[in-house]
């Protein structure tokens, strides 16, 4: 097996700690609550593995000391896809130029009594998989979600109003002193913006359909007053329309399925058309299921935004995909979590090979594009070209 037994060290954090967004109370237990249950406690260091630790852009709370147990949470997963998506996301995340929190498969035993007796007996009558988050929060460091920011949560991220955002939250923090640190500030809110840009193609590119308000935000630290875009957290929806349309058979509507009030106002022709939908993914092939826009139309307008405001990230990333696609590391990272006792059978993960390739050619093909469209013509004349991808035949 590829995982390992989770192990929470004494100490729960007390009740009423706030661990960014939410409060830990009593047991461990989060609130406000995610769609999945999650718990706080202490795990042991040794759980990150060396080549892990030597990155600079895997984000750990007390990475560099020599603590033994650092700050972590157990989430209990939906689904045994769900934490091989978590762990593949943070690997391939791992090897772009944008920062990212750490996550590895554990299984739940009864050797961690306060999480195991929170199972119900089904759930003890077999392994309990889910993922081992480490926080990436320093001293006197706060994440405040997009959602928490706004009030408000919005289902896919609209990277303009994100930056927006920034500017906001910055100058909400810092109103006392706008005049006399604008020039700081300025190059935070820039910073800020050009590592959200970043998160946003890397989540869009690998088919992230929940990269929305709740899963990103801004770091404030109440000592020094910096403010910085989160690392990337939360990849469980990594793939989604790959597992949504090919993992599981798909769910046929009917209309005995509606109260007869309503089935008088319920189009038979509707019905029968979304099921052959659902039918015709099903039976597609990964490649074809990459081509489906994983944000809608707010792709489209998150890329041409970015490669117009901010065409040196877009550059950076279409050069950092390249270098990925070239790498063929991919492969290698899903063969870790995928075979025989381990968290997908083989089959599917060379489903996600073929997805994911497929969704990197199609994304360097069109951000490409999109900078050749949008981005000021002095920043291209001033860039070296880009080798593209091969047309992979899917971007028409």
């Amino acid at each position: 097996m590829k995982y390992r037994s989770l192990k929470l060290y004494r100490n729960f954090f007390e009740e009423g700690t706030s661990k960014g967004s939410f409060t830990i109370h009593d047991g461990g237990r989060m609130y406000p609550q995610t769609r999945n249950q999650t718990y706080w406690g202490l795990a042991s260091a040794s759980f990150i593995p060396h080549e892990f630790k030597d990155k600079h852009n895997v984000i750990v709370s007390n990475k560099s000391t020599d603590a033994s147990q650092l700050s972590a949470f157990f989430k209990f997963a939906k689904t045994d896809f769900n934490v091989f998506a978590e762990a593949v996301g943070m690997e391939i995340a791992s090897c772009f130029n944008t920062k990212t929190s750490f996550n590895c498969p554990v299984v739940l035993t009864p050797s961690e009594p306060t999480l195991y007796s929170k199972l119900t007996e089904e759930q003890k009558s077999s392994p309990v998989m889910g993922s081992l988050v480490f926080s990436f929060l320093g001293r006197n460091e706060t994440l405040f979600t997009f959602g928490s920011i706004t009030h408000s949560e919005a289902p896919s991220t609209n990277i303009v109003n994100m930056c927006k955002t920034v500017d906001r939250f910055i100058m909400e923090k810092h109103h006392s002193n706008l005049i006399g640190a604008y020039q700081n500030l300025s190059q935070m809110s820039l910073s800020a913006k050009q590592d959200l840009c970043y998160q946003c193609l890397f989540r869009d590119c690998f088919g992230d359909v929940d990269y929305s308000t709740r899963n990103s935000g801004l770091i404030f630290n109440e000592d020094t007053g910096e403010i910085k875009t989160a690392p990337q957290f939360d990849f469980g929806e990594l793939m989604g329309v790959l597992y949504s349309s090919k993992m599981v058979p798909p769910v046929l509507d009917s209309i005995e399925n509606y109260a007869e009030h309503v089935r008088p106002f319920i189009k038979p022709e509707i019905i029968e058309k979304n099921n052959i939908a659902k039918i015709e993914k099903y039976n597609s092939s990964p490649t074809q299921l990459a081509q489906i826009q994983t944000l809608g139309d707010i792709s489209e307008e998150n890329m041409a935004a970015i490669c117009h405001s901010f065409p040196e990230v877009a550059y950076q990333f279409l050069q950092d995909l390249n270098a990925f696609n070239q790498s063929n590391a991919l492969p290698n990272i899903v063969e870790k979590y995928s075979g025989e006792d381990n968290l997908v059978p083989t089959e599917q993960g060379q489903m996600a090979i073929e997805f994911l390739n497929a969704r990197a050619q199609i994304f360097s093909q069109q951000l490409s594009e999109n900078l050749q469209q949008y981005a000021p013509a002095d920043f291209l004349e001033n860039m070296p070209p880009i080798e593209t991808q091969p047309d992979c035949g899917m971007c028409k």
